[in-house]
């Protein structure tokens, strides 16, 4: 699967290049329930990244159900709380749905950059008209695949490493339509 905390470090550099000229870098973060593996590796990876930069600062983390209308009123408040933030990351779908979305409600996308995981139709249109900044996208055909490959491979009786990293792609308006990145937003044609 996923190397989370890695993909919380790309996470960290996509809002590092997003924010390259502006002087503080301040944070907010959108996230689902503090007790998930997945997003605390990413946020793991995400700080640790964020903490070699010398003027950004997570300022606040909201965090929300899996619903796409807690998660746009908790990163609305979030937003109007801290009118300072100028970066804001979602760190799994519901989340950047949330985020885009409060961007887009709040008319927002000129001022806060924002960096999502996952996606769908929403989340890739939200990219499109930049409400979203950059996607953090895991490769489903890549997990997939080499989960049916080691199952066969242990049912004929060999072994297989017990840890297989699967690849993150780092999507942004420039790349989205990369043939191999179009795979990967729309795995099923």
């Amino acid at each position: 699967g996923t190397n989370n905390i890695q993909a919380g470090k790309k996470a960290g550099e996509a809002v590092e290049k997003l924010c390259k000229d502006e002087s503080n870098i301040y944070i907010g973060i959108v996230s689902s329930g503090e007790n998930t593996e997945n997003n605390t590796e990413r946020q793991q990876g995400f700080a640790e990244y964020i903490e070699t930069l010398g003027n950004a600062k997570i300022v606040d983390t909201v965090y929300i159900s899996s619903d796409a209308d807690n998660a746009t009123d908790k990163t609305k408040k979030l937003l109007k709380n801290h009118p300072e933030i100028n970066a804001l990351i979602g760190f799994n779908e519901w989340a950047t749905l949330g985020a885009g979305t409060a961007i887009s409600e709040l008319d927002l996308a000129d001022s806060v950059c924002v960096v999502g995981f996952d996606s769908n139709i929403k989340c890739v249109g939200m990219l499109e008209t930049g409400e979203i900044d950059t996607l953090i996208v895991q490769n489903p055909f890549a997990i997939g695949y080499i989960a049916v490959s080691n199952a066969a491979q242990l049912m004929a009786g060999k072994s297989i490493d017990p840890l297989t990293e699967t690849s993150v792609y780092v999507v942004n308006r420039k790349n989205m339509f990369n043939k191999d990145v179009q795979k990967v937003l729309f795995s099923f044609e």
